[in-house]
């Protein structure tokens, strides 16, 4: 490599690092700033920006919430706040999760005319460079990979109904011996990466590997829990996946399941029902809310219709 060439990687590297550590938002100036009515912004986008606002302040309080931040960058892009203060929200966006923040703001052309206009010129280059870096990390032979894995994970389960499955014996034997073989390339994956390959590794297939351990025996899925709640935690995978995990794993356990996720079947009632779960089903509700998933009312009505929806 020539000294040129080092020279603008190593350039590039010290911008983004920069960016991420030096243009920060206290909690108190993200949460609660409010802009005052500008020039230009009129009464109803005014309301209707502030009333967003102080939604999307409740949610990044009450959930898992990868999608916040960015909206409240483009919130306070529509009421022509202070570019600092909109350059600002951008990098904590990034912080957050940097590749659902740079597809959304960069792919959508709409959403990027807005921004680009609502800060300087000099901050939508350091914009343009971060996210070019940003897209550049995206393991591409780890995603054919893990295409593959998500082919045999699905083989099985996509073509057969659970009723089948259960009922016969070669295709729960097939099913088993296709986990094994993933549950094998998941272990070398995350031996190589030395951690769970989210978002910003993989992109839209960052769920994969999640998938693979929940159908893995109990061992592997305590041992790759922690992994799975780093990556929840990091923003980097869809907090759904770890919410399946832990109902996974406590049913295990003989635990009661704390997100009603997991449907069993009652040998004696000869049908499918929900496995015992935690405190009240107004408090499941609650839980499940704060990891975005599906209400369980709507989701026994869309998927087990034929599951009562429990009434405390």
């Amino acid at each position: 490599m020539n000294k040129s060439k080092s020279y603008r990687i190593f350039s590039i590297g010290w911008v983004i690092l920069f960016a991420l550590s030096s243009f920060t938002l206290s909690s108190q100036e993200l949460q609660e700033y409010y802009p005052p009515q500008l020039p230009g912004v009129s009464d109803s986008t005014f309301r209707k920006c502030n009333y967003e606002l102080k939604e999307t302040f409740m949610e990044v309080k009450n959930i898992i919430c990868n999608f916040c931040a960015s909206n409240i960058v483009i919130y306070y892009c529509h009421l022509k706040t202070n570019p600092e203060i909109i350059w600002n929200s951008i990098i904590y966006s990034l912080k957050t999760d940097s590749i659902f923040t740079c597809k959304f703001d960069f792919n959508w052309d709409l959403r990027n005319k807005i921004i680009k206009s609502a800060i300087t010129p000099k901050q939508y280059f350091e914009y343009r460079k971060i996210c070019d870096t940003v897209f550049k990390r995206v393991d591409s032979s780890l995603i054919k990979e893990l295409v593959k894995i998500q082919q045999r994970d699905e083989q099985i389960r996509e073509h057969h109904t659970y009723e089948e499955i259960r009922t016969n014996k070669k295709l729960q034997d097939e099913m088993v011996h296709l986990d094994t073989i993933n549950m094998r390339h998941i272990d070398d994956i995350l031996l190589r990466y030395g951690r769970y390959p989210g978002k910003k590794l993989v992109d839209e297939m960052s769920g994969v590997v999640a998938s693979v351990i929940l159908h893995s025996p109990y061992a592997n899925q305590v041992k790759y829990l922690p992994y799975i709640e780093k990556a929840v935690y990091s923003h980097d995978l869809s907090p759904q996946y770890l919410a399946l995990l832990t109902d996974r794993i406590r049913m295990i356990e003989d635990k009661p399941q704390l997100f009603c996720s997991q449907i069993v079947y009652d040998e004696k009632k000869k049908k499918e029902v929900l496995y015992k779960y935690q405190g009240t089903i107004q408090e499941v509700e609650k839980r499940r809310i704060r990891f975005r998933m599906l209400s369980l009312k709507k989701y026994l009505e869309n998927y087990y219709p034929n599951i009562e929806y429990p009434i405390k």
